[in-house]
């Protein structure tokens, strides 16, 4: 088994997330992803394998019952530290990345939109309001 002590690991696992030029807040996450692992498993990464991954895996959604965009970031950010810091093959068949449900998103009715617009003050807001609504444009974007 290899036998990488944990400061080490971590800190090959930084220069790797900077040298593939992740983002640093991918980083920080990754990182702690990992370390959630490490702690919640007793030991290092480097001593794991698959029935391990999967024990952690299983405790994220059955257990803990974890948001699915959670779960695909643990699973990517071990993903990252299997393929590329340990240099091991990733069980990508056996250990997937799960489907996100498909939601539709919420729709006003007519009457909802009208009573909106009716509640802005000014003409200006409800310009801007409405080529907002009419661009269909999401809360972020505005």
């Amino acid at each position: 088994m290899n036998t990488v002590k944990s400061s080490t690991l971590r800190e090959k696992m930084r220069e790797d997330l900077r040298f593939r030029n992740y983002a640093i807040n991918s980083q920080k996450m990754y990182e702690l992803h990992v370390e959630y692992f490490a702690k919640f498993i007793g030991k290092s990464p480097a001593e794991c394998g698959e029935p391990e991954i999967r024990k952690y895996l299983y405790h994220l959604r059955e257990e803990k019952k974890v948001a699915i965009s959670y779960f695909k970031q643990a699973v990517a950010a071990l993903r990252f530290i299997y393929k590329y810091t340990l240099n091991r093959e990733w069980l990508k068949d056996r250990i997937p990345y799960p489907r996100q449900s498909k939601t539709l998103p919420q729709v006003l009715t007519v009457d909802e939109v009208r009573k909106l617009f009716e509640a802005v003050d000014g003409i200006k807001n409800l310009t801007v309001l409405q080529v907002l609504y009419g661009a269909g444009l999401r809360l972020i974007e505005g």
